[in-house]
Formats: C-alpha cells, sequence, structure tokens
C-alpha cells in the first residue's frame, strides 16, 4: 500500500513538471510568432488602429456596411418631396447623425414640412369655396321655403345641395384613407428594408441576444398594427361618420349613440395597440440589454486573463469593433427613425389639411343656423381628424420600435 501510495504521488509529481513545460513553451514561442507576423488572423474587417479617432473607425465601419434600403427611400422622398426636406450628398444621410459631424439640419426641416402644410391648405381653398357657396344656397333654400306655394320644389333643391356634399364628403373621405394607406405600406415596407440592417449593427455592437428578441416582435408589430388600422380602425371611423351623418338629415332614424360607440371602439383598439406595444418593447428591451451587457462582460474578462500574450489584445479590438459599431447603430437609427416620420408625416399633413378645411367650413359658417348641412361638414372634419390620428399613431409606434431598439442596446454598452 505504502509503495503504490508513493508511485502515484510520483506521477502526480511528474504531470505537473510536464504541465510546466508546455506552460513555458508556449510562453517562449509566442512572443517570437507575434513578433514574426505568423500569428492567425480572424476573417472579415480589420479592427480600428489605435490611433484612429471614433469618428473614423465609425466611417470606416459604415463603409463596410450597406445601406441600401435606407439610401432608396430617401431618395425616393427627395424626388416626391423635393424642396421640403433638406438635401444631403449621395451615400451621405447615415454620416449625417455621426457624433461630432451634424450635418443634418432639423430646423430646414420643421420649415419644410410647415411650407408642406401651408401650401396642402392653399391646394384645397377652391373645394373650401366650394363647400361655403353650397352651405349658403342650402341655408337659403331652407329659409324661403314658406315662400314658395309648394314647399316641394325648396326641398328638392336642398335635398340636392345636401346630396352633393355628401358626395364631396365621401370623395374627400376615400382621398384621405388612400393617403394613409399608402403612408402604412410605404412605412412597412421601409421597415422591412431597414430592419436587417439595423440588427445587424446590434448584433455587432454587442447586443446578440436583443437582435434576436427583437426581430420576431418587430416583424410581428409592423404586420399586426398593418392589418387592424387597414380592416378595422379606418372601417369603423368610415361607419361612425356615415352613422353620424345620417342622423343629422333625418329627423326620425338617429342612430348618434350607436355611431360614438364605433367611434369610442376604433379608438379603443388604437389605444389598446399602442400601449401593449410601447410595454412589450420596453421591457423586452432592458431585459435582453443587460442580459447582453453581462455576457460580453464576463466574455472580455475571459479573453483578457484566460487566453495567453494575444488575449489582451483581441478584448481590446473586439471592444473597438463594438464601439464603432455602436456608433454606427445610432447613427442609422436615427437615420431610419427620421425617414419613417418623414414617410408619415407628409400624408398625414394631407390628410390634416382636409380635416382643417371641413372644420374651418362648418365654423365659419355655424352663424347661419343649426343646418344639417354644416353639421355634416362638422362630422366630416371630425372624421378625417380621426384618420389623421391613427395614421400619426402607426408611424409614431414604427418610430419608437426603432428608438427602444437603440436605446435598449445602448444600455448593454453602459454595462458593458
Amino acid at each position: 500500500m505504502r509503495r503504490a501510495a508513493q508511485d502515484f504521488s510520483h506521477r502526480k509529481l511528474a504531470r505537473k513538471i510536464l504541465l510546466m513545460l508546455f506552460v513555458f513553451a508556449c510562453l517562449r514561442v509566442a512572443p517570437i510568432a507575434y513578433a514574426s507576423g505568423s500569428i492567425p488572423t480572424v476573417s472579415g474587417p480589420p479592427p480600428p488602429s489605435a490611433s484612429a479617432t471614433p469618428l473614423q473607425s465609425a466611417t470606416a465601419q459604415y463603409q463596410s456596411v450597406s445601406q441600401n434600403a435606407i439610401e432608396q427611400a430617401w431618395n425616393q422622398l427627395d424626388t416626391k418631396y423635393n424642396g421640403y426636406i433638406p438635401t444631403t450628398s449621395e451615400g451621405q444621410l447615415v454620416p449625417a447623425f455621426f457624433p461630432g459631424n451634424p450635418s443634418f439640419h432639423y430646423r430646414d426641416l420643421l420649415q419644410g414640412l410647415l411650407r408642406y402644410l401651408v401650401n396642402a391648405l392653399l391646394e384645397n381653398l377652391r373645394l373650401l369655396g366650394v363647400l361655403l357657396i353650397l352651405t349658403v344656397l342650402a341655408s337659403v333654400l331652407e329659409t324661403v321655403q314658406s315662400a314658395f306655394a309648394s314647399q316641394v320644389a325648396a326641398k328638392v333643391g336642398f335635398w340636392a345641395v345636401q346630396l352633393v356634399l355628401i358626395v364631396l364628403a365621401v370623395s374627400s373621405f376615400h382621398d384621405a384613407t388612400q393617403f394613409a394607406s399608402g403612408a402604412i405600406d410605404t412605412m412597412t415596407a421601409f421597415m422591412y428594408g431597414s430592419l436587417p440592417v439595423l440588427l445587424a449593427l446590434i448584433a455587432a455592437s454587442g447586443g446578440l441576444t436583443s437582435a434576436a428578441a427583437f426581430h420576431p416582435m418587430i416583424v410581428f408589430i409592423v404586420n399586426a398594427m398593418g392589418l387592424i388600422v387597414h380592416n378595422w380602425v379606418f372601417p369603423l371611423i368610415f361607419f361612425s361618420a356615415v352613422l353620424t351623418i345620417v342622423s343629422t338629415i333625418s329627423d326620425r332614424y338617429k342612430v348618434t349613440a350607436l355611431a360614438g360607440f364605433i367611434k369610442n371602439v376604433a379608438l379603443a383598439v388604437l389605444g389598446l395597440g399602442m400601449s401593449a406595444f410601447l410595454g412589450i418593447m420596453s421591457v423586452q428591451g432592458s431585459l435582453t440589454s443587460i442580459s447582453d451587457g453581462v455576457a460580453l462582460r464576463s466574455a472580455k474578462y475571459v479573453a483578457s486573463n484566460l487566453v495567453p500574450v494575444i488575449g489582451k489584445a483581441l478584448s481590446d479590438a473586439s471592444e473597438s469593433i463594438a464601439g464603432a459599431s455602436l456608433i454606427v447603430k445610432n447613427a442609422t437609427g436615427m437615420a431610419s427613425a427620421v425617414l419613417l416620420l418623414l414617410i408619415c408625416a407628409f400624408p398625414a399633413l394631407k390628410i390634416l389639411a382636409l380635416s382643417i378645411v371641413y372644420n374651418g367650413s362648418a365654423a365659419l359658417l355655424q352663424p347661419l343656423g343649426d343646418s344639417p348641412v354644416i353639421a355634416t361638414l362638422s362630422t366630416i372634419g371630425k372624421s378625417l381628424g380621426l384618420v389623421f390620428a391613427a395614421v400619426a399613431a402607426v408611424g409614431i409606434m414604427f418610430f419608437f420600435s426603432i428608438v427602444i431598439a437603440i436605446a435598449a442596446t445602448n444600455l448593454t454598452a453602459f454595462v458593458r
């Protein structure tokens, strides 16, 4: 037994000696290999040099990422709304949002949107004049009914004017829903185009879990909200407007309560969708960002302390690449968010201009009396305002989906 114990201790000592010799050989060979440049390198773009500034590193990282979807969307907007949005050089939209390189002017953007709204109102001056003339004519016919030997002629004229107003109202509502549907479709297509680029940059900056979690969530939200607004909110708003108009032109059939209920249902669906979306995105973003930050910090510690010789260099290089990716990711996210707002803003301002025309007509003509025609104008104006609110809500949801994704992955860098 004593001999067996001695043999075991001798073997254990021999293993320790061999392990120490192996470690010593590795430490002697590694500097020679490092000096001769024979260390294998990792495939992919080289890490930023130590002398490179953060802006130069971000520019180099940006040039290796395809931004075709964002640039194409911006070029289409520039072609369609030329003169209302700031001009940028070809391929320089995202770099305009780099820190220390503020070449995107928000003041010019706000001034362009205001000019577009004023021009949209001026384009609808003809519609405003037609509405005023028809409403005054209807009020005159309603007032002089007693002067006719038979009131049938006056009633026929009044209902003819009312019918023309209803046709104009339906046409305006159809135009508004077309603008809104086109805006939602364009925003959806843009989200599908920019999402892969944004998620790839999130993953490159260290947010692997965040990228995996946000991808199905954002895709689901984009699809769900587009379908809900198209198939539920817009039809409910239109049906509510029709019922309200029927109640104003008929003394027998009053369905204002049903119209109000339908309008409240449309608003509730929109509000619940926004609340659920913002809550889920915020909670999910916070959880995944903390998980990514802790994982990256652990990986950095392991690489720096357990990998001999080159561990610290690899850790610093990966940190530099992640920092450059973070700058590019933030700039890409800001550019995408601004593009989403513009895609939503121009059609929404057209709808808002129509709503202002109808509400303004009803306000100007109210001194003529409590006429069904004036009530019809007010109803259409309020319904167009609801369409504007629905489009704005969808745009805000898409906007916040990008902003929350950016902010959550910035928290990853803070934890790291």
